[in-house]
């Protein structure tokens, strides 16, 4: 049975993590449907929109978060972080900025 502190930063992984990733499946399912309604109901543009989001949020952290997750605990262990968590301001940064260009990119399509 693993530990209390073990549950609890797992726990606490999970919920960070979604808690990041949540903004971009939202805003990028609000761009696929409203692209899908000025395209004539078209699904395969809805899911192709949808997939790509997927693959971005899965390149992300298998390419930038979980490393920097990985070396951020493996370090943890000996030191103890005080200031902004390197993984969590990247994984910000990489997040927030697609939300901004497709929130950009809906306004600008007409209806």
């Amino acid at each position: 049975m693993p530990s209390r502190k073990t549950v609890k930063l797992i726990l606490y992984e999970v919920l960070e993590f979604t808690a990041l990733v949540a903004p971009v499946f939202v805003v990028f399912e609000r761009f696929a449907s409203l692209l899908r309604d000025i395209a004539n109901r078209d699904w395969t543009t809805y899911w192709l929109i949808v997939s790509v989001s997927m693959a971005y949020v899965t390149t992300v952290t298998l390419l930038v978060w979980a490393p920097l997750k990985y070396l951020e605990l493996k370090r943890s262990v000996t030191v103890e972080i005080t200031q902004w968590r390197p993984t969590v301001l990247l994984f910000l940064v990489l997040s927030t900025a697609p939300c901004f260009g497709i929130l950009i990119a809906s306004a600008e399509v007409p209806p």
